[in-house]
């Protein structure tokens, strides 16, 4: 009796902790997926190793972004009007594709820039009045090879307009207003790094911030799991975040240059995100405590500079929608108004005549239309915000630059006072001093020659002139003490002068009086007076 073969049965593979982690995970995520609980999801994408794959981010990104992937793009395009940043988006896209994807072939590469091409510049077509900024590119990109040409389209769209808007203005301000927030948080984390950066602008972290570091980034799979991390969070600060957790862990790089070289400093800090320091999975949680203990809130006074329409404060994590409650009528309206609100919620249009539409022009209420409501852009409220964000970037931009004329102008006339004080500092230095003036004088400044020194003066004349300088300043004050009193005579029907001038060369001979020349100068005083004497004796004598 022959007896049957064992029944072999195949062996079952060991599972290893890695590969079990990834399977309870994706479990986790489809299940978030399929009741679109979006908290869940971001817990899930935040977490290590993100949202595993390709095929679960394309499900999982439209909820976490509140979007729909599956809305109809518009065939149209290609026949609005061209965008004036076109031309740049398309010498940024011949760079495209250098990383990854690998081993693609010179036609499949050629394809793929036209799509991406494609896709950016719908985007911009359709909302002309966001600016293309270099590095949008590598983030359609990453958005591109998850879902193709169709959805990367409308998945890009609403990004552009809900998280990359700020960097999408007409002016870099918007954008400046994110790296501001980097020294008040360095403050607080790293203060000796805080103080060596000082003079540095934050400007060196202006690439990773405006391309969610899509720009910096070589590996596919590194920055999809970032992309993960930042759709996953409900601040649009959190890159902030991430690049202050990588410069304080490449700190030495900057302590290797003075604090003053701020253009070597930026040179260095603005290549920090590649390598990164540590793994992406500590980075991020390292950023999420750092998010936690200093929100954007606390970053005074950078955090009350920015813009009440940036995506820093519009930018709300997406809720699950509600729905759509009748309005409550308010007691003080009449039956007639009632029953007209109650007629236009559940959209019954047909009974609405010509006399009822008379009344509602007449009595002024506000009526909208079902059909109007339910004909509105997707994007109308959006476009609103985004109008009002460029008039307010444009008067920011407008105000900073009156502030800086402003402070010009000040310096100028600040500089113009200084050299108009030097020059009136170097003119009254080069007038003569008195005699005890000089004296007092003498260590700052060396005493002129004496006019009795100077060579090829004749001395008769420098004592005449001394003399009828003292006689005339005499009866200058002689005639202004008498003022005081009574009014002086007349001589030969003229009145006396009320001012003395003389010449200045005869006031700056008085002013160069040196000690010998003062003591002739007072002996020919003495011989004039005493010859008046001796005629007005002799003539009292009748001898003249």
């Amino acid at each position: 009796m022959m007896m049957d073969p064992p029944i072999l049965f195949p062996e079952i593979p060991q599972l290893t902790p890695q590969q079990k982690f990834r399977l309870s995970k994706e479990a986790q995520i489809k299940e978030a997926i399929s009741q679109g609980d979006h908290r869940a999801l971001a817990r899930l994408a935040k977490s290590k190793s993100g949202l595993l794959s390709d095929s679960l981010r394309k499900q999982a990104w439209p909820i976490l972004l509140g979007c729909n992937a599956d809305a109809r793009v518009d065939p149209d395009w290609a026949a609005i009007a061209a965008h004036q940043d076109e031309e740049q988006a398309r010498l940024d896209v011949d760079r495209a594709f250098i990383f990854y994807p690998p081993n693609l072939s010179d036609s499949q590469l050629r394809v793929k820039k036209g799509e991406l091409l494609d896709v950016i510049i719908q985007v911009l077509r359709q909302h002309p009045k966001l600016s293309y900024f270099q590095g949008y590119h590598d983030i359609a990109q990453v958005i591109y090879m998850v879902f193709g040409k169709r959805k990367a389209v409308l998945v890009l769209e609403h990004l552009s307009l809900y998280r990359l808007r700020d960097f999408m203005m007409p002016t870099l301000q918007p954008a400046l207003d994110h790296l501001n927030l980097i020294p008040p948080l360095l403050e607080q984390i790293d203060k000796p790094l805080s103080r060596h950066l000082r003079f540095t602008k934050p400007f060196y972290a202006l690439a990773a911030v405006l391309t969610l570091f899509a720009h910096d980034i070589q590996s596919y799979s590194e920055i999809a799991l970032m992309f993960d991390f930042f759709f996953g969070c409900e601040s649009a600060s959190i890159p902030v975040y991430l690049y202050t957790v990588i410069m304080v862990h490449r700190r030495e790089e900057a302590f290797e240059f003075p604090a003053k070289e701020s253009e070597m400093i930026h040179a260095v800090i603005s290549r920090m995100p590649q390598p990164l320091p540590v793994s992406i999975t500590d980075a991020i949680s390292m950023s999420l405590a750092l998010y936690s203990q200093y929100p954007p809130s606390s970053l005074l006074p950078a955090w009350k500079n920015i813009s009440q329409y940036s995506i820093l404060h519009t930018w709300q994590f997406p809720e699950p929608q509600a729905l759509p409650t009748p309005p409550t009528p308010s007691p003080g309206l009449s039956h007639r108004r009632r029953r007209r609100r109650r007629r236009r919620t559940k959209g019954d249009h047909d009974n609405a005549n010509h006399s009822d539409h008379d009344e509602k022009v007449d009595d002024g209420y506000d009526y909208i239309e079902m059909k109007e409501v339910q004909e509105k852009h997707p994007y109308g409220e959006m476009e609103i915000l985004l109008e009002n964000q460029i008039a307010d970037s444009e008067a920011r931009e407008e105000k900073e630059r009156i502030m800086e004329e402003k402070e010009r102008v000040l310096r100028l006339q600040k500089k113009q006072r200084r050299s108009t004080t030097k020059r009136l500092a170097s003119a009254v230095s080069k007038l003569p001093r008195f005699p005890g003036a000089a004296k007092a004088d003498e260590t700052q400044q060396v005493q002129r020659p004496d006019l009795d020194e100077i060579p090829g003066i004749d001395r008769s004349m420098v004592l005449l002139n001394r003399s009828v300088i003292l006689s005339d300043i005499n009866a200058e004050v002689a005639g202004t003490e008498g003022s005081s009193t009574a009014s002086p005579p007349q001589v030969n029907g003229t009145a006396p002068r009320q001012r003395f001038n003389f010449n200045s060369q005869q006031a700056r001979a008085l002013v160069h009086l040196g000690t010998n020349s003062f003591a002739a100068l007072s002996l020919s005083v003495c011989i004039g007076i005493f010859g008046v004497w001796m005629a007005w004796f002799l003539r009292g004598a009748n001898w003249m």
